[in-house]
């Protein structure tokens, strides 16, 4: 697979002393004028184009050009954001059990979450844990856990308590409903302890308290954290697709407002003038495709170090979806006029496919 290239002639980057519009010069400009005609040709079915004339064309009486043109929709020139295809919405970690900076007693565990929750609001956390069967745990007037949040400072590790919740006797998974506000839970880690809670139900001086809580060590059976995120809600507003930005070469948008007398003077009626935003630039260095298989040959383009190779297994910049259809009302070279509705014009957004 090999993409279309313009010629050399047809640069998006212009030089110093090419006019630019819209970030495209003349030689682009006329470029993409030129495949605009061919393609509303097509699509209007033109096999002949009427021919430039010094003599005042046919025109159509006010009554019936307005009733043509005010059920029109207009077009629209800006693009709509798109959602990606799949959102994050939980993030289960299992422990890792370590022992340095451990406070005693107690047990320690850190997990790591992935970073694709940085920046995501949390909707809920929960530590899930598998107790074990404790006589001595179930014994206990107090039979609570505390959950502690570790934090690194300079002067040592600072513990906040985050839950205590009484236990049940029997063995197996429980959880514990962790406070949002007291961490920043979007972040990729967290460090926790446990600890059996305070000791102020022990009344009997004889009566020790457990030094580490019935919580399983076994490998399948370690603490999973969960964090849920709302797929919807992110810190940051969400942005249109971007649109091509100056010299970009990254595949993006581009806008491109045309007045049809550039591309069939004679010919076309109304509108006068269009948006035929298209797609253009480089696949190589984009997160997100529109097919795993472009996915795979965008990572094994990178890796080649021949250039023709890595060209031909790049992915396309193409259009996703399209604007909505453009009414153009035309001039056949006998004088009849035709309106039709004209589709895939305008791009509305782009993917590397």
């Amino acid at each position: 697979m090999s993409c279309p290239s313009p010629s050399s002639t047809d640069s998006p980057n212009p030089r110093p002393t090419e006019n630019v519009i819209d970030g495209l010069s003349a030689r682009e400009r006329a470029f993409r004028i030129a495949m605009l005609r061919m393609q509303l040709q097509e699509k209007l079915g033109l096999t002949e184009l009427s021919p430039a004339s010094d003599k005042p064309y046919r025109t159509l009486p006010l009554a019936i050009k307005k009733r043509l043109m005010d059920h029109q929709p207009p077009q629209r020139d800006l693009p709509r954001y798109e959602r990606p295809a799949s959102q994050i919405t939980e993030v289960l970690s299992y422990a890792e059990n370590y022992t340095n900076d451990c406070p005693e007693p107690g047990f320690c565990f850190r997990f790591h979450l992935v970073r694709d929750i940085i920046g995501k609001t949390v909707k809920s956390v929960h530590l899930w844990l598998f107790l074990t069967s404790s006589e001595d745990f179930n014994r206990s007037p107090a039979r609570r856990l505390t959950i502690w949040l570790l934090n690194a400072k300079d002067t040592g590790i600072k513990r906040e308590e985050l839950a205590t919740k009484v236990m049940s006797k029997r063995e197996g998974w429980f959880h514990l409903k962790l406070p949002r506000e007291k961490n920043d839970w979007s972040s990729t880690e967290h460090r926790l302890q446990l600890t059996n809670a305070a000791t102020d139900f022990f009344t009997d001086s004889s009566q020790e308290p457990l030094q580490f809580p019935p919580v399983s060590l076994a490998r399948d059976e370690l603490p999973v954290l969960a964090v849920a995120v709302d797929p919807d809600k992110h810190h940051q507003r969400l942005r249109r697709q971007s649109q091509c930005q100056g010299d970009s070469d990254t595949c993006c948008l581009q806008y491109f407002e045309v007045d049809l007398k550039q591309v069939m003077e004679a010919t076309i009626y109304r509108p006068s003038t269009i948006f035929a935003n298209f797609c253009r630039g480089s696949c190589l260095q984009v997160s997100n495709f529109a097919t795993s298989h472009a996915y795979v040959m965008r990572n094994q383009a990178l890796a080649e170090t021949d250039d023709d190779l890595r060209r031909y297994l790049s992915p396309c910049c193409v259009p996703a979806t399209y604007e909505p259809p453009v009414s153009i009302l035309y001039r056949l070279t006998d004088g009849t006029f035709i309106q039709r509705l004209v589709s895939e014009i305008s791009a509305q957004t782009c993917v590397c496919k």
